[in-house]
């Protein structure tokens, strides 16, 4: 059973601030590792299917999106959206 009440245990805001801080982390770890998705996985499976768990600001997965087969399943999984309401595309 899924519960409507937030127990709010996240250390940091959710603020503007702290969402540029996670896709600014989010493009600086993607800059030094070279890639988003382990290069051992297939991405050319058109069948691929990616949980994100602790989707935050969703920056991975918009990222990822564009560089698999619009075939692949791609879910994100967090305990509040409101830091995805604020990912700019593009």
């Amino acid at each position: 059973m899924v519960s409507t009440v937030l127990d709010d245990q996240y250390l940091l805001s959710r603020d503007y601030v702290d969402v540029s801080r996670l896709n600014l982390q989010h493009a600086l770890w993607t800059q030094m590792f070279g890639f988003l998705l382990h290069p051992d996985i297939d991405i050319i499976n058109k069948d691929l299917k990616i949980a994100d768990i602790g989707t935050g600001t969703g920056a991975w997965l918009t990222d990822l999106a564009s560089h698999l087969p619009s075939t692949c399943q791609l879910d994100g999984y967090d305990l509040d959206i409101s830091q995805s309401r604020r990912l700019q595309v593009g």
